[in-house]
This record gives C-alpha cells, sequence and structure tokens, in this order.
C-alpha cells in the first residue's frame, strides 16, 4: 500500500545519498509502484534494478531483498567499527592516548612548534647493577610493573609519556594538549610517583624482586614540539634546550642525593602557588654557560 511505497521511497533517498544516483518512487493509479534505484550491493558496488510491485509475494520479497541488504551494510558497519576499535588500542598502547588522539586529528606532517612546558625526565639509580643477576623474563616483568605504576600518576596528573630510554621514563606536561599549569601538574605527578614506589617496593619484596630507587628531574621553559624524523618514520616528541636540561638535572639527584630535584624555572612557578621548596644548589648544568639554581621538597 501507500505506506509501504512511502518506506521505499525513504529508503530510495538513503541510497541516493549514499552513492549519488537516483532513486525514485512512480505511482500509476493505485495498481502497481514502480521503484528505480541502487538497491542491491553487489561486490564492490551497488547494482541498478527496476521492481513492478504488483501483489503482496512481490511486497514480501522486495522487503525481504531490503532487510538483506541493510543486514550487510549493518556487518559492514560493525567490522570496521571494531576494525577502528582495535587500531585506536593498539596505537594507544604505542603512543600516549593523548598524543593519539593529536595525531589522529590530521596533525601527521613533519615540523613543530614553539611551546611552553615541562619535562621530566624519571630514571631507576643503579638498575643495571640490580639487573645483571636477574633473568631476562624477570627484568622484563619488574619493568612493566613499574613502569606501569608511574605511567597512572603521570597521567593522572595531565602529563604524557613520550617515551621509555631503557630504564628511564620521559614525560610531558604542556603537550601537546596546552596547560597553564604544567608546573604544578607535574610537581604533583612527581609526589605521586614517589608514594607509589613505596607500594611497588612492597610488591617487589614479596615477589622476591629488588627494591627500586628513582631519581626525578623536572624543567620548565620553551620547547619545540610536534613531528620530527624521516617522511617515511617520524614520531611524536619533544627537542631543545628545554629537554636536554631537564634530563641532566635528573642526572644529578645521585650528586646531590635527591629523588628530586627542581629548576628556578619550574620552582617560580610552585612557589607562587604556595608550594614551598627549599633551595638545594646552583648546579653547572653540561651544555649550558650558567648555573642552574635547583630545588626540592
Amino acid at each position: 500500500g501507500d505506506d509501504f511505497c512511502q518506506r521505499i521511497s525513504t529508503w530510495a533517498g538513503m541510497v541516493k545519498k549514499e552513492n549519488g544516483k537516483v532513486g525514485r518512487l512512480y505511482g500509476t493509479g493505485g495498481k502497481y509502484y514502480k521503484v528505480i534505484g541502487d538497491v542491491i550491493r553487489n561486490g564492490s558496488g551497488l547494482r541498478g534494478y527496476n521492481f513492478m510491485i504488483t501483489d503482496d509475494t512481490q511486497q514480501q520479497n522486495y522487503l525481504r531483498l531490503i532487510r538483506n541488504y541493510n543486514a550487510t551494510l549493518e556487518k559492514d558497519v560493525e567490522k570496521k567499527t571494531k576494525e577502528i576499535v582495535e587500531i585506536n588500542d593498539i596505537f594507544g598502547k604505542n603512543v600516549s592516548p593523548q598524543i593519539r588522539d593529536y595525531l589522529l586529528k590530521g596533525n601527521i606532517s613533519l615540523g613543530g612548534e614553539k611551546r611552553e612546558a615541562t619535562v621530566m625526565f624519571c630514571d631507576i639509580r643503579g638498575f643495571t647493577t640490580l639487573s645483571e643477576n636477574m633473568a631476562g623474563e624477570k627484568v622484563v616483568q619488574l619493568l612493566n610493573t613499574y613502569f606501569t605504576g608511574l605511567e597512572k600518576c603521570i597521567t593522572a596528573n595531565n602529563g604524557v609519556i613520550n617515551k621509555y630510554i631503557g630504564d628511564a621514563v620521559m614525560a610531558l606536561f604542556g603537550v601537546p594538549i596546552p596547560s597553564d599549569t604544567h608546573q604544578k601538574d607535574a610537581y604533583q605527578a612527581a609526589l605521586a610517583m614517589r608514594k607509589e614506589l613505596v607500594e611497588l617496593n612492597k610488591e617487589f619484596k614479596k615477589k622476591g624482586l629488588p627494591e627500586l630507587r628513582f631519581g626525578i628531574g623536572l624543567h620548565s621553559g620553551t620547547l619545540l614540539a610536534g613531528n620530527i624524523g624521516a617522511a617515511s618514520r617520524m614520531e611524536y616528541t619533544v627537542i631543545g634546550d628545554t629537554v636536554n636540561t631537564a634530563s641532566r638535572i635528573e642526572g644529578l639527584c645521585k650528586t646531590y642525593k635527591s629523588d628530586l630535584l627542581i629548576s628556578s624555572s619550574t620552582a617560580d612557578a610552585l612557589t607562587k602557588s604556595g608550594i614551598q621548596l627549599k633551595f638545594v644548589a646552583d648546579a653547572a648544568i653540561r651544555g649550558r654557560s650558567e648555573k642552574v639554581e635547583l630545588y626540592s621538597d
């Protein structure tokens, strides 16, 4: 009847939108209706058919045909959706979710932009000596558990892990998503990591694994952030003096017997927000002509 034909017409119009071809409904005095449109999926595309709806049997046949077509579309959508979810999951495990989302928005060309951010380096003290007498699988188990704990603290404070360098972690605050609180976020992440390490060491001790100690260096400043590398193989990362200085500061944790050292560029923002820090030293930093004031909590 007219209701059925209206549904056919609506559906044919949807096909037109999808495939860019004509989908029209013709009536001839109520005797029969003719649908001209693309209604059958056939291999790589849609195939056109002309239908003469003259009785209930034909009507049911065409309804079944349309249902089968819709079912095929639904299966295709379900399959593609599953593939996208799997790709996002794999992608998100190889780069941080924030960087993944940044890249998926189309930011995939080589190049970078200057940004204000805080860089964190965290390194396990004496890990080479610790791992010498451990089986390979034990080393991997230890590091995976350790990194998982740190990652939780970093992401909870708006940071992203940019890369793992052996037993070290390089984390960013303020990139790729800009933030006016990147210094405080990095500091809060460091405090959370310190507490997390205490809990991790309890777990390691129960499993007969060695307890760990780490050093954390924080430094804020201007850096270049973006996709860096070759056209066929690039990564989202940050480069510049700010990054190098953060790494050097972390390396001084052993010298000053501290698990957390903070440069004045980060410390100034923290003290303005009411956080009290103590002065540690004016330290010479390799690669810099001027000394850097270091603070701790």
